[in-house]
């Protein structure tokens, strides 16, 4: 199920707005790439519905500087889950997300 993110919103924003939906749909964000299609900055995220019953993960987003790998940046605890190329500040930014208890 995709939900679209406004790409003008900070990285934490985003972030928070994708932990947001992972709550109120029970699902795990499993892409997060910049929406190609739109004429405006905004980024669109796949999602996997969680079984009920199953534990909602914490999703932490991460901007992965130019020359740095998502492993270099990956925050202890988390499980790499993607990485690809959003808006951020209305600005392309290549980040990871990572799922974490």
């Amino acid at each position: 199920m995709p939900n679209t993110v406004d790409g003008a919103l900070s990285l934490d924003e985003q972030n928070n707005a994708l932990n947001f939906h992972q709550k109120q749909h029970r699902c795990k964000v499993v892409d997060y790439q910049k929406d190609q299609a739109s004429t405006v900055a905004q980024n669109i995220a796949t999602c996997q519905q969680l079984p009920l019953g199953d534990p909602i993960p914490t999703l932490r987003l991460v901007e992965i500087p130019t020359g740095s790998t998502r492993d270099q940046v990956k925050p202890a605890g988390t499980t790499p889950t993607f990485d690809g190329i959003v808006f951020v500040n209305s600005t392309a930014t290549h980040v990871a997300g990572f799922h974490g208890n």
